[in-house]
């Protein structure tokens, strides 16, 4: 595969088996990581880390394991996905291969330095998302102790990782001012950002007509990503030279999130 030469790939599904097996709704987050997923559907294999152990699936058992992934992502109900899911874990699980790519899209267990620990062992070759440093930058907006497992986080990617990718040149600066504090050397970053699924109906940015877009705000542990969004969004409206109006309006419950409304004059 190109880029990643002969070595084998594996994506790590432990954060998305974690929360899709407690029954949750998928976060902002997850739906970046369950992209990925259906861009290596058929190009990658499975990972999680079970009992502080990595543990791989087979070719097979993995795109067995991505399709129920992304049907969690597509509505299925959580309950019959469990089910499969406990199946296919019954499967033959194997050791990852040293020297293998792993793919690390939602920051799960960066934090470990158990984690750390067998990439180097393995020799592992570590590709991460680095989704954005509001825990280092803004911590009176996240729940305590967030900056800490963060900037565990953020070092250990800085040290190990072999490239990383970033949602936006923002998140990238933030990313070289905290290494140029720490006195890291940043690996090769690509900034890629989030794509939009097909059937929504605004496309890139033309901000023409009048309509609403919904940010989803599912990360309930993460209120501050929702108020963020919603606020650069707003700033965004204003700011591009075009927009007349713009409110944000607010819900609350399981899926918390806003809608920003805009018209032109």
């Amino acid at each position: 595969m190109s880029g990643f030469g002969d070595a084998p790939i594996f994506l790590d599904v432990t954060r998305l088996l974690y929360r899709l097996t407690r029954g949750r709704m998928p976060t902002g987050v997850d739906r970046v990581c369950l992209a990925y997923v259906r861009h290596f559907h058929h190009r990658a294999q499975a990972m999680v880390i079970w009992g502080g152990v990595a543990v791989g699936l087979s070719p097979s058992a993995s795109v067995a394991l991505f399709d129920q992934l992304v049907g969690w992502e597509d509505g299925e109900r959580p309950a019959s996905l469990r089910n499969a899911l406990r199946a296919s874990l019954k499967l033959p699980l194997r050791a990852v291969p040293a020297g293998s790519w792993v793919l690390n899209m939602g920051h799960s267990g960066l934090d470990q330095r158990s984690y750390l620990g067998w990439l180097r062992r393995k020799n592992m070759r570590l590709l991460v998302m680095v989704h954005d440093l509001i825990p280092i930058t803004h911590p009176q907006f996240c729940q305590a102790g967030a900056a800490k497992h963060h900037v565990r986080r953020m070092g250990l990617i800085l040290g190990q990782a072999e490239g990383i990718v970033s949602n936006s040149r923002h998140t990238a600066e933030m990313l070289d001012e905290h290494a140029r504090q720490t006195g890291a050397v940043v690996p090769p970053v690509a900034v890629i950002p989030l794509g939009a699924k097909k059937h929504w109906t605004l496309r890139g940015c033309a901000w023409r007509g009048s309509g609403a877009l919904f940010r989803d705000g599912g990360d309930a542990g993460a209120p501050s990503k929702t108020m963020r969004s919603c606020c650069s969004c707003g700033s965004a409206c204003w700011t591009n030279g075009t927009l007349r109006r713009s409110r944000i309006y607010w819900s609350s419950g399981k899926s918390a999130g806003c809608v920003v409304r805009w018209s032109i004059s």
